[in-house]
């Protein structure tokens, strides 16, 4: 073969590869749920029928394609992305519950909301966007070039919101997220640190005036003395903070409150506890006994109950679909509403009559559209 046949080649290679660098996602597996994929041309269009998980090779979009979502009834789609998100074209969703889970995401292109539809994306690297003005502002709309670097996640959902306008011009924007406070009112209540940085308890919560007590559930442990599962104990109304009445009843004393953990606090007044920091993504929890050490940032969620928290505002089922596996999944998922003194309950068969039942004779809060807040703890039970 001649040095002139192998450029023709060669030549005819890159005009291939370039020509597929973008071809529409590519390599879908359906974990959960069911969904059917047609290509038309530059479009795909994905039939969503229920609570679908979907594990994608590649997903990106080029500037004359488009992926439709279209959804027969009430439910979600969780869409995993292994590497980078690139949408230079369209996304077009219709009446369901979108999140996508990336390492990394860049948007050039239009989402576009049909009907009423909640659109959620977790960004474990860096998200570039099309933005004409900084990113300090409330609401900015898309329109020139710029890279927004958060420090390691983006998380867009109820606090930092990628919002769809469901109009005839629906525009694209992206409002600035807030901090991750710490609300409390009188009597229990159940929170959680959902953000990427520890609790320092006696630095947070040392205001006798205030603060009772604070309590967060040990799953396991390898403290000598102690026995697993218990509890971890905390008050300001002792000198010690708490140290000898834990010792005394077979306690942990509470010092920290780690990454992605809930915790009980039995408040004197009405306050708040201020925080800031980088939101913990729902893709960090995996249900698992243990994680491997090669698994850096992950969090565990072994068999039974355990108390935890989350930073990316997610529903109870959206939460659920993102960490469910074709091996295990929650049964359930318990919230505490301080101000009313109730448990709000969802499990994936809510929509059953007979769930419906039993939440209205327990007394049960039904969830309906509210998020898990950074700042909400709540039990999950993996059977």
């Amino acid at each position: 073969m001649t040095i002139k046949q192998c450029g023709k080649i060669l030549t005819a290679l890159l005009f291939c590869c370039a020509n597929n660098l973008w071809a529409l996602p590519t390599g879908p597996e359906v974990l959960s749920g069911s969904a059917n994929f047609v290509t038309e041309g530059k479009t795909l269009t994905v039939e969503i029928s229920g609570k679908t998980i979907i594990q994608w090779r590649s997903f990106d979009i080029a500037k004359d394609e488009a992926v439709r979502f279209l959804q027969d009834s009430s439910g979600s789609v969780v869409n995993r992305v292994d590497g980078i998100m690139t949408n230079a074209g369209s996304i077009i969703y219709s009446g369901m519950i979108a999140l996508f889970a990336a390492k990394e995401f860049r948007q050039s292109g239009r989402m576009i909301a049909l009907d009423e539809t909640s659109i959620d994306i977790i960004v474990n690297g860096v998200i570039t966007v099309e933005v004409d003005a900084a990113i300090d502002s409330k609401v900015v709309p898309i329109q020139t070039s710029s890279t927004i670097d958060v420090g390691g996640q983006l998380i867009l959902s109820a606090d930092a919101v990628l919002s769809i306008s469901a109009s005839a011009t629906p525009d694209l924007i992206i409002q600035a997220s807030s901090g991750v406070d710490i609300a409390l009112t009188p009597g229990w209540n159940l929170l959680g640190n959902g953000a990427i940085s520890p609790i320092d308890v006696a630095a947070k919560f040392n205001a006798p005036n205030k603060i009772y007590s604070v309590w967060k559930w040990l799953p396991a442990g390898a403290a000598p003395g102690i026995v697993y599962p218990t509890w971890a104990f905390y008050s300001p109304q002792l000198a010690d903070g708490g140290k000898a009445y834990a010792e005394s009843k077979g306690y942990a004393f509470l010092t920290t409150i780690d990454i992605g953990e809930g915790f009980w606090a039995y408040a004197a007044v009405e306050h708040t506890i201020a925080r800031t920091g980088n939101r913990l993504p729902t893709s960090s929890f995996k249900l698992a006994d243990a994680i491997p050490s090669t698994s850096s940032g992950m969090l565990a969620l072994p068999r039974g109950w355990s108390l935890i928290a989350t930073g990316d505002s997610p529903t109870p089922a959206q939460f659920a679909a993102a960490v469910t596996t074709t091996a295990a999944r929650l049964s359930s998922l318990w919230a505490w509403d301080a101000s009313l003194s109730k448990w709000s309950f969802w499990t994936p068969e809510m929509d059953s009559d007979a769930l419906k039942n039993y939440n209205q004779n327990k007394g049960y809060l039904d969830f309906g559209a509210k998020r898990l807040s950074p700042s909400t703890g709540f039990w999950v039970n993996r059977p």
